[in-house]
């Protein structure tokens, strides 16, 4: 499990939901000093995203084929249920770590995080309260060896 996390800076680090939280929170990663592949289907949002460093992925899944850690920033939770269920999850890979930053509801986070688990990876339940910069917050539920590890980037946010 370590493998996916261990030299973060050294990794990708992918951004699914590019929108005004999910692009801010893409922005403060690539200011942290990582490499930012990011998706979302609004070309809009791709070129903000752009033109704050982040790479640009061909869709969802093509994100989840190129990063070691996926963080989501999705409108709903019926919409990370849907790009979960289509997207991340059959091209999840053994090891790999996703950050559900979204409210994604109790039993929908439970049943993928199995799903997750099935492939070999880890779901992260970590939805977020205020804006990203100095006073948002982030509540995370997961393995704490792999919220210990993967920190650092929450920490840029």
């Amino acid at each position: 499990m370590k493998e996916n996390c261990e030299n973060l800076h050294q990794r990708k680090i992918g951004v699914l939901g590019l929108g005004r939280m999910g692009g801010s929170i893409a922005s403060y990663i690539v200011h942290g000093g990582f490499t930012v592949v990011g998706f979302d289907p609004i070309p809009e949002r791709m070129l903000s995203a752009q033109a704050h460093g982040v790479i640009r992925g061909r869709s969802a899944a093509d994100v989840t084929r190129t990063a070691d850690v996926i963080v989501t920033s999705l409108p709903s939770s019926e919409a990370f249920v849907h790009v979960a269920e289509a997207d991340l999850i059959p091209n999840a890979t053994e090891k790999q770590v996703f950050l559900d930053m979204g409210t994604t509801s109790a039993p929908q986070i439970r049943r993928l995080g199995k799903d997750f688990r099935e492939r070999g990876a880890f779901l992260l339940d970590a939805p977020v309260s205020g804006a990203p910069g100095p006073g948002m917050r982030v509540f995370i539920g997961g393995r704490p060896e792999l919220v210990r590890i993967c920190r650092p980037i929450l920490e840029t946010t």
